[in-house]
C-alpha cells in the first residue's frame, strides 16, 4: 500500500527491523535516524502503533491508522 509514496527508494527497510518493537533493539538512544538517513531514506510510512518512538513527536497520521515522517523536515 505505501510502496508508491517512495518510488526512487530502491531499498525499503521493513519497519520491523528498525523499531523497537520488532528486532533492532540496537538502534535505540538517537542511533535510528542517523541510520536512516545514512541509507538516505526519505521517511517512514508505517502504522500508527509501529512507529518509532523516536519519531512520534513529528508523525502526521489519517483516520485509518497509517502514520508518515518525512526525514528531511525531522
Amino acid at each position: 500500500m505505501t510502496y508508491f509514496a517512495y518510488l526512487k527508494d530502491r531499498s525499503p527497510i521493513h519497519v520491523l527491523y528498525i523499531s523497537e518493537f520488532g528486532y533492532d533493539g540496537d538502534l535505540l538512544n538517537g542511533k535510528l535516524l542517523p541510520f536512516l538517513k545514512e541509507r538516505n531514506s526519505p521517511g517512514l510510512i508505517t502504522r500508527c502503533e509501529r512507529e518509532p518512538n523516536e519519531f512520534r513527536d513529528a508523525q502526521r497520521h489519517n483516520d485509518r491508522g497509517y502514520c508518515c515522517v518525512g526525514f528531511g523536515t525531522k
